[in-house]
Order: C-alpha cells, then sequence, then structure tokens
C-alpha cells in the first residue's frame, strides 16, 4: 500500500469549525459590518498600494487595532497595500511587539 503524504499542520485552526482556535482575537471586529462598508469605500477611493504602487487589496491599519482601538474605524488610520506589502509590514510588527506580556 503506497504512503500517504502527511497532512500539513495548521496551528490556527486547533478546534473544530472556521473560527474556533484562530489567531486573530480582532476577527469580530473584521467581520462586522461597519468595517466592511469602510474598507470597500476606502477601497474604491484608494485602490492602489501605497508602498509599491500594485492594485492593493488589503485595507491595514496604520495605527494596529489592538494598540488603539478607537482608531479601528478612522478614514486617516487607513491605508492601501498590496497583499506582499501587507505581509512584509505585519511581519515586521509581529517581530518588534514587545514581549512583556
Amino acid at each position: 500500500m503506497p504512503n500517504l503524504p502527511q497532512r500539513k499542520q495548521r496551528p490556527w485552526l486547533t478546534g473544530s469549525g472556521f473560527d474556533k482556535g484562530r489567531r486573530n482575537a480582532n476577527s469580530t471586529f473584521y467581520q462586522s459590518s461597519p468595517w466592511r462598508k469602510l474598507r470597500a469605500m476606502f477601497i474604491r477611493e484608494n485602490p492602489t498600494c501605497v508602498l509599491c504602487g500594485r492594485v492593493g487589496a488589503v485595507v491595514d491599519h496604520i495605527v494596529r487595532v489592538n494598540d488603539d482601538p478607537t482608531k479601528a474605524l478612522e478614514w486617516a488610520n487607513l491605508q492601501t497595500m498590496c497583499h506582499p506589502c501587507h505581509n512584509a509590514k505585519s511581519g515586521r510588527e509581529a517581530h518588534n511587539k514587545p514581549t512583556d506580556k
């Protein structure tokens, strides 16, 4: 009998169901109607990445939602980014995060 490849580990899915066990504690915010409407309007008016100029698909918070929740729905706190630029920014933020918690 042939050996089947092992399944990839997905640590962000620790339980059953889509949302259970996700690392992103802000998933309720990102699924909310106010955020979805604001995101759609923002991307319509700002379709390109602020860093490289490619067509962007991610609306990024300049000041993270966890750092200041009061700025989560502020237009001035948003920027459009393409996926590669957003992933690089998020990675830098994750590695510069304080470890005192």
